[in-house]
């Protein structure tokens, strides 16, 4: 009974230790995730509104200016349809 209050301490002290340690892991993994370029290939922006809205216009004025900051090209694809469902 002794012996398994006392594995309940160490483990109750060594928690955070190896909480820190994961998260120290992750990190370290996430780091690498973020050397990639993104987006590698073209980014494709549905929109459930017609052509020529404030929507489609927004969106072609958004993506130009990432385009131009990422370097990659943003494609805005209109799709209208009842209840805008196709683009979601």
């Amino acid at each position: 009974m002794r012996e398994a209050r006392s594995a309940r301490a160490l483990v109750r002290r060594c928690a955070p230790l190896l909480l820190s340690a994961d998260m120290t892991l992750a990190s370290l993994f996430s780091a690498v995730a973020f050397a990639q370029n993104y987006p590698a290939q073209p980014v494709k922006v549905l929109l459930p509104y017609a052509a020529g809205g404030v929507a489609d216009i927004t969106a072609r004025v958004i993506g130009q200016k990432l385009s131009q900051q990422l370097g990659q090209q943003f494609i805005v694809d209109n799709r209208p349809s009842a209840g805008q469902i196709v683009a979601t």
